[in-house]
């Protein structure tokens, strides 16, 4: 390596870890696991808690780039026998040789100079970052919904439903002190609902955070947060909460969240949050509305041919009783189910 390159590392605090020994020691299985949870696009790792861990990519790009006086300039000393970092430096900068070293300065149409120019890029990362990709399960500040086995063949109104994050990764409640990430417990989603952020009385704009991580107050009082950070508590007060698909379920996890971000005032339950996703719920495609109707078409169909109307008895009697009890633990016993 280069010894202007390495005096850079040596200031930045990394010189004991270029000189140490490669480890003896591995751990395979931690290395499995972190593999596992590597998003390529994000260059991160998302673990199961929530969290996305720094990687040594952003390290190396720290490195390449180092700031110099100039606000908009911009400098990366890299060994000429360095072809990946070379290339990269030439396709994103001016490159000016020197000393056998290749220094890169920013174009000038690629400073960003003045407010406008800065708000634009915002605005077009927050354009990016709000862009809905179901082939990659991606559904940034939506609601989604998807059938659950057996009960929806029943009665197609009951599902399992979930809330995503700003980066479109899918939180939800799927088992007792479990809250799951990036991996809907009952298959891709068939429907969802982007919510406004403009309907939140959150301040969600606004990340300010005191050093010790409380969330500040705004200057009428009211409390200060992100998206992410309000789903966060959620998350962690549901990862000590017992499931029970009567008393506490999926929608009393989303339910929360709603009422924690405030979205149309809050006051969400499961029975509103339900009618919500079912009439407002658009569907991904064409291929997920058969898959959350054409089960109930096909057991209904079979139920007509071999039990007639005793079957349709049954079945309204289910629905009668399913839709009384969360009527009932919504409105009167409002302990019952937990939200």
């Amino acid at each position: 390596m280069h010894e202007r390159v390495l005096g850079h590392i040596e200031r930045k605090g990394f010189g004991g870890l270029y000189n140490c020994d490669k480890p003896k020691l591995l751990d395979f299985s931690l290395i499995s696991a972190l593999i596992e949870r590597w998003r390529p696009k994000t260059h991160t790792i998302h673990l199961p808690v929530g969290e996305a861990t720094v990687t040594l990519q952003d390290i190396e790009r720290d490195l390449l780039k180092v700031l110099h006086s100039k606000p908009n300039d911009v400098m990366a000393i890299v060994p000429e026998q360095d072809n990946g970092s070379k290339q990269f430096c030439q396709s994103e900068f001016h490159p000016i040789l020197d000393d056998g070293c290749l220094r890169c300065h920013s174009p000038p149409h690629k400073a960003m100079g003045s407010n406008e120019e800065r708000s634009v890029t915002i605005e077009e990362n927050e354009m990016e970052l709000k862009q809905i990709e179901p082939a990659r399960s991606r559904f940034p500040c939506c609601v989604v919904w998807t059938p659950l086995p057996l009960l929806s063949w029943f009665f197609p109104c009951i599902g399992h439903i979930g809330i995503c994050r700003e980066d479109g990764v899918i939180l939800d409640f799927a088992g007792p002190n479990f809250v799951c990430v990036d991996n809907f417990a009952f298959g891709a989603p068939t429907r969802y609902l982007q919510l406004s952020k403009e309907q939140c009385c959150t301040f969600l704009d606004s990340p300010a955070q005191d050093p010790e991580g409380e969330t500040l107050q705004g200057g009428n009082g009211r409390e200060v947060a992100t998206w992410d950070d309000t789903l966060r508590k959620s998350t962690v007060e549901y990862q000590h909460q017992a499931y029970n698909i009567f008393t506490c379920n999926c929608h009393s996890f989303v339910a929360n969240c709603l009422n924690r971000l405030k979205f149309q005032a809050g006051n969400w339950n499961v029975v509103s949050l339900a009618v919500l996703i079912f009439m407002k719920g658009r569907f991904v495609s064409r291929l997920a509305i058969l898959q959350t109707y054409l089960p109930f078409v096909a057991v209904l169909g079979l139920g007509l041919v071999f039990g007639g109307g005793a079957f349709l008895t049954y079945l309204f009697i289910f629905i009668c009783v399913l839709v009384g009890w969360f009527l009932l633990g919504t409105y009167c016993c409002k302990n019952l189910i937990h939200v």
